[in-house]
């Protein structure tokens, strides 16, 4: 496999120090200044290697949801079945990285000033949502399109809340309970309360 050349070595570093940056201070508050010390380099190569504000800002956006994507399609290589995908999901060596988390809710949350981010977030969420459903379709052929999708949203906010309070440092308990929730959630799929 052909090496990445060190531009795109470059625009990713710099991207993820956006990311870090992001997490830190939120997206208004991830200045050029921030994000090339944060890289590393200096300010003109942000312009260089990502284009003007607009443009980093898409690029950023990108890149979180890319990286979301690839944990979303990461979950489905590794899950056999919807029991596994419950316990990948909600286990603690699992949880996605802290500082993405943050990027990403900062993202979510500066989408009601900058409605240009909104819709490759929405993107994403939509692709982690139709994994969890397709496997509670496959688990119970019965169940609904429309209630296997509820039980796969509520799947999907419990997990992001779990990481969400990540940076609290909750006691383990909180993980498990929200594991069971899921379980639960799962079970009425099936036909059981």
């Amino acid at each position: 496999m052909p090496r990445p050349s060190l531009k795109e070595q470059r625009r990713k570093e710099i991207l993820d120090a956006y990311v870090a940056c992001v997490a830190n201070y939120g997206l208004e508050g991830a200045t050029q200044e921030r994000i090339a010390a944060e890289a590393g380099v200096a300010r003109p190569l942000l312009r260089h290697n990502l284009g003007n504000q607009g443009a980093m800002k898409a690029a950023l956006v990108a890149h979180v949801a890319d990286a979301f994507d690839a944990l979303t399609v990461a979950l489905g290589d590794a899950a056999d079945d919807l029991d596994m995908l419950i316990d990948i999901v909600f286990d603690a060596k699992n949880r996605t990285d802290p500082q993405l988390a943050l990027a990403f809710q900062a993202l979510i949350t500066a989408s009601a000033v900058h409605p240009e981010t909104r819709q490759p977030l929405l993107d994403c969420l939509e692709r982690y949502v139709a994994l969890i459903t397709t496997y509670i379709k496959s688990t119970f052929p019965s169940c609904s399109k429309r209630d296997s999708n509820a039980i796969a949203h509520a799947i999907a906010s419990i997990s992001m809340s779990c990481d969400a309070l990540e940076p609290l440092r909750p006691p383990p308990s909180w993980r498990a309970a929200a594991k069971r929730s899921a379980i639960q959630l799962v079970s009425t799929a099936g036909g059981k309360q």
